[in-house]
Formats: structure tokens, C-alpha cells, sequence
């Protein structure tokens, strides 16, 4: 079992395909000749202390610098570690979320 945190990040991964298969970028509406693909996922966290992510929502697709610049970081889904199915989040990223988000309070 796990439970849901108000934590989000948006992952990141490349199709191997571009506007041929695709169309056109999502974000600035020219051809891609490799596309990516943003996804935002909800942070949840396991029994054990493990986090993870969901499936996420439907994805952005558009060039790697288009999409930095409309969701600002993205985590590279190749990076994650899987167990089956699902994605791990490592510990040390929840973290650096956190401080981000805390920074962020304290701003306004």
C-alpha cells in the first residue's frame, strides 16, 4: 500500500521519434527531429519509506528545451530506478523538492 503525497514532478523521456511521427512541438508549434515527452507525476509513499510514482497524466510533447522552459525541472525517466512496474523516487530528491517548496513559502 501506499500513500499519496501533495508532492508532484514532471518526468522526462525521449520517443526516439520526431515531428514525422508526432507533429509538431507542443509548446513552440515547429518540427522536432527528436521528441520528448513531459509527464507530471504524483510523489507517493510506500510503508517501508519508499517513494514512488504514479502512471502520471498525458503528456507534453516537444523539444527538451521547450519543455524546461514552460515546466522549469525535469527528472530523467530513464534515471529512476523500477521495481516492477513502478517508478522510485530516491530519497534525496523528495528532499531537494522539499527545500525548493519550502523556499518557495517562504518567498511570498
Amino acid at each position: 500500500m501506499s500513500k499519496p503525497t501533495e508532492l508532484t514532478v514532471h518526468t522526462v523521456r525521449s520517443t526516439k521519434r520526431g515531428s514525422d511521427h508526432y507533429g509538431s512541438c507542443e509548446v513552440c508549434g515547429n518540427e522536432c527531429s527528436e521528441h520528448f515527452v513531459a509527464t507530471n507525476r504524483r510523489v507517493s509513499v510506500r510503508d517501508d519509506g519508499q517513494h514512488i510514482l504514479d502512471g502520471g497524466t498525458s503528456g507534453t510533447y516537444g523539444h527538451m528545451h521547450c519543455l524546461i522552459q514552460r515546466f522549469g525541472n525535469l527528472v530523467a525517466q530513464d534515471s529512476l530506478q523500477r521495481d516492477g512496474n513502478v517508478l522510485l523516487f530516491p530519497q534525496w530528491a523528495v528532499d531537494q523538492i522539499m527545500t525548493k517548496s519550502m523556499g518557495a513559502r517562504r518567498a511570498v
